[in-house]
């Protein structure tokens, strides 16, 4: 499954090369980052996509989130410490961004009490408002919302 995971993240990352979204910044300590959160935001977008038509298989995409998110925290978490300054705080928000979205998902996936799920998600929300600012902050080319997800 780590292989699945790797090559949808691989996969994601070409096309954003690809299509210009993304992680287009020219400074090459964001390239990493950016490269981690468009693999998880293209999951997330997937997903997004079968919940929305009731899709029998929105389960299935929730874990394929759930998965994606625990294979870019630790890498983001390596990005964040080895960051330079200039761009720590966004790696921080990244990190803090991907730890999130695994945590909602695993609550959902786990069927935790109404009051764990509505506060993971609301967690998810906040940190993606957080990783926005400083993305925007950090002028990244091409950045689209992870918050508008």
């Amino acid at each position: 499954m780590k292989r699945l995971v790797a090559a949808v993240a691989a996969a994601a990352a070409v096309l954003a090369a690809l299509t210009g979204c993304g992680g287009t910044d020219d400074t090459e300590s964001v390239k990493p980052i950016t490269h981690q959160i468009d693999s998880l935001r293209a999951e997330i977008k997937m997903e997004s996509k079968a919940v929305a038509a009731h899709d029998a298989d929105a389960k299935d995409h929730i874990q394929s989130v759930k998965e994606t998110a625990a294979y870019v925290t630790p890498k983001l978490a390596d990005l964040a410490k080895d960051a330079p300054a200039d761009t720590r705080d966004f790696a921080n928000a990244a990190h803090a961004w991907a730890e999130a979205v695994l945590t909602s998902r695993t609550a959902i996936l786990e069927q935790a009490d109404a009051d764990t799920s509505t506060a993971a998600l609301a967690n998810v929300g906040l940190a993606a408002r957080t990783l926005d600012q400083d993305a925007k902050h950090l002028g990244v080319k091409g950045w689209e919302n992870v918050h508008d997800l």
